[in-house]
């Protein structure tokens, strides 16, 4: 038996072909599922549109009802890419948005939540939050590439005795409150994140990278707020490069 929830390996899971949740209602499982959804679209020869849909124990009344029930779980983003903008040659622009309502990682316990290890499985800042993110590439030479990246996030953070549900590691059953749930509800946090970055390949996989990053985060509780920028310089070898964006 599994020694955190008392559950059994079940024979029936050995089946070749099997409709997964139909075997886990006849089980009674306790296990946690969710539904997704992934689209792409390439059209125009230059266009590229992307999107994404989450869906955790959704039921269709209260979702329409606009009463802002806790249990309403889910996110979407959508995205499009314009390769060759204005058919100057590898020239490539990208703009996505993503939100995410409350509670949606989180479950009963923190061993069928969304995580692992104890680390975000999607959105690394977790739920509660709206995102609109800006890309930028260029290549002007064969080996030099150059990228600036914009985040603008809005979120609500949770206190240690509060659960407005950004925290996935938290138990959803201690919610704050069933009715009344909007997105970045809790204290309300606004994140923007830059970066610019230049790299240059010196000879085969081997890259000197120059980047400047700026970030502040404005809470609405002071002492959460700040305001940080630095210069890197890195040289890489046979590695892809390395994302500082949270």
């Amino acid at each position: 038996e599994d020694s955190t929830a008392g559950a059994k390996f079940e024979l029936s899971y050995l089946n070749p072909i099997i409709f997964y949740r139909a075997i886990e209602q006849s089980n009674g499982s306790i296990d946690n599922a969710i539904i997704g959804l992934d689209i792409l679209w390439n059209f125009a020869h230059r266009f590229s549109f992307y999107g994404q849909l989450m869906i955790d124990e959704l039921k269709v009344n209260e979702a329409t009802s606009g009463d802002g029930w806790w249990g309403n779980k889910f996110g979407w983003q959508l995205g499009v890419k314009y390769i060759d903008v204005f058919k100057i040659p590898n020239l490539d622009l990208q703009l996505e948005y993503n939100s995410i309502r409350p509670y949606i990682y989180q479950h009963e316990t923190e061993f069928t939540n969304y995580a692992h290890y104890r680390q975000a499985l999607a959105h690394p800042l977790g739920a509660n939050l709206r995102e609109l993110v800006g890309i930028i590439r260029y290549q002007p030479l064969k080996k030099l590439s150059l990228s600036t990246k914009m985040i603008i996030s809005n979120y609500g953070e949770d206190s240690t005795s509060t659960n407005y549900g950004k925290d996935f590691m938290k138990d959803d059953r201690t919610h704050e409150m069933d009715f009344g749930n909007k997105i970045a509800q809790g204290i309300n946090t606004n994140l923007t994140y830059f970066d610019f970055s230049a790299s240059y390949m010196l000879r085969h996989n081997l890259y000197f990278d120059a980047t400047m990053i700026y970030r502040n985060l404005d809470s609405d509780l002071a002492s959460l707020s700040t305001d940080n920028a630095f210069i890197s310089l890195s040289m890489r070898l046979n590695i892809r490069k390395r994302l500082h964006e949270f």
